[in-house]
């Protein structure tokens, strides 16, 4: 149980809340889903690099899923349960979206 517990601190202090990274306080919906309505000014572009950097997968950090109108930036983290095919699908339609300064 322990272990878990340090697992967990560990990876918070790795990646920072969305709002430390992006510098914008997040939307929430009434069903708890996060999201900004306009692309905040500290986000690029996504590549592949940003999330595989070739020994494995970032596993825990914050990236922005641009929703199929352009009107929302959903607040997503990577985790072992993600599809990456889809991941990479939305990355090579540029629909993804990191923090210029987030170096995780």
């Amino acid at each position: 149980m322990t272990m878990l517990v340090v697992l967990v601190v560990l990876v918070a202090k790795m990646y920072p809340l969305p709002e430390k990274i992006f510098f914008m306080q997040p939307i929430t919906n009434e069903n708890g889903i996060r999201y900004y309505d306009k692309l905040p000014g500290t986000a690029r572009l996504a590549g592949i690099n940003d999330f595989f950097d070739g020994t494995g997968w970032k596993f825990g950090k914050y990236y922005l899923l641009e929703s199929h109108d352009g009107r929302r930036f959903f607040i997503r983290r990577l985790h072992r349960l993600n599809n990456k095919d889809t991941l990479k699908m939305f990355i090579g339609a540029g629909r993804v979206y990191v923090a210029r300064n987030d170096n995780c």
